[in-house]
């Protein structure tokens, strides 16, 4: 369940701090206490996923810093909206640093661990197809396709209210790293 992305941050925190109470004043593990203790210990859940953030950025030495946006949201059991602080983290700057961590990460993170032809033959592949075929990087044979990386970036907007629309962003690669299909 954990690491196959079935598992929410809140939901791990809650599950952490009823198992603290199994354990009747014996020691628990460290990260056991961590967990439990997001969000002030369950006290402000909308903190859970920040403080897990500066909790695995403080332990691992992460330089990503994360920024929060303020969305008017429904929130449960309470009536009307409230602004809720949405965590995200910059599209160059987590590219940037995948980039700095190392050649392997990157090559893993990016391209799946696929090889520059691999990499060369998905462009031959994407050529085929309409909505690259005129793409500017594409059509210029100077550029080494076995460099290129498939990040697609997609922007829209949605009306959540009557008089309000929010932009959403939206950032992958293309099917490079599950595999492409002719």
């Amino acid at each position: 369940m954990i690491g196959a992305g079935k598992a929410s941050v809140s939901g791990t925190a809650e599950l952490s701090r009823a198992t603290l109470m199994d354990f009747h004043g014996q020691y628990p593990p460290d990260a056991l206490q961590a967990f439990a203790s997001l969000g002030n210990n369950g006290q402000c859940p909308q903190n859970q996923e920040r403080d897990l953030h500066r909790w695995l950025g403080e332990l691992f030495g992460l330089k990503l810093r994360t920024y929060e946006v303020p969305m008017q949201l429904q929130v449960p059991n309470q009536p009307g909206v409230a602004t809720i602080h949405i965590p995200f983290l910059l599209p160059h700057e987590t590219i940037h640093y995948i980039a700095e961590s190392s050649d392997w990460q990157f090559s893993r993170s990016m391209t799946g661990g696929r090889s520059g032809g691999e990499i060369s033959e998905f462009w031959q592949h994407c050529k085929k197809h309409i909505e690259w075929a005129d793409h500017p990087a594409l059509a210029d044979p100077e550029v080494p396709t076995e460099r290129l990386i498939p990040l697609n970036i997609h922007m829209d907007g949605a009306e959540f209210y009557s008089n309000s629309e929010f932009n959403v962003w939206s950032i992958g690669l293309e099917g490079l790293l599950l595999g492409f299909q002719s």
